[in-house]
């Protein structure tokens, strides 16, 4: 992962986007400290995540929220 400076990454955006679109990964500095990084997006398994949700449903099935944590969700809901 290289380091740009956040003023630079301001001026020459475009051409970091494209570096990124292209694989590469930046950690985004401000006064030398890290505040950010800029990745490219993977191009995921639609049958791997097919699988991964199937795996989550069936650790899940039968198993029912109760107490504080239900109702979180429900006053989340209003």
């Amino acid at each position: 992962m290289r380091t740009v400076a956040s003023n630079e990454l301001k001026v020459h955006f475009s051409r970091f986007l494209e570096e990124t679109r292209a694989g590469e990964a930046f950690l985004v500095t401000k006064n030398g400290i890290p505040v950010a990084r800029l990745l490219p997006v993977s191009q995921d398994d639609p049958q791997a995540t097919r699988r991964a949700i199937a795996r989550i449903r069936s650790e899940r099935r039968g198993k029912k929220l109760g107490g504080p944590v239900k109702e979180f969700i429900e006053e989340g809901r209003r």
